[in-house]
């Protein structure tokens, strides 16, 4: 009895961290996309490093 209820206890967690996974990629894939334009910058310029 003891050895089921280490073995549930263990797939009850691998299946939340897989929950919640699955919950980010599912994010991922059905999020729209967005597009940013930018810019090269050299910090260590010191005329055109900062804006």
């Amino acid at each position: 009895m003891r050895k089921a209820a280490i073995i549930t206890a263990i797939l009850v967690q691998v299946l939340v961290l897989a929950w919640m996974a699955g919950q980010r990629e599912w994010i991922l894939r059905t999020a729209p996309r967005i597009w940013l334009r930018t810019a090269p910058l050299d910090p260590r310029d010191l005329f055109r490093g900062t804006m």
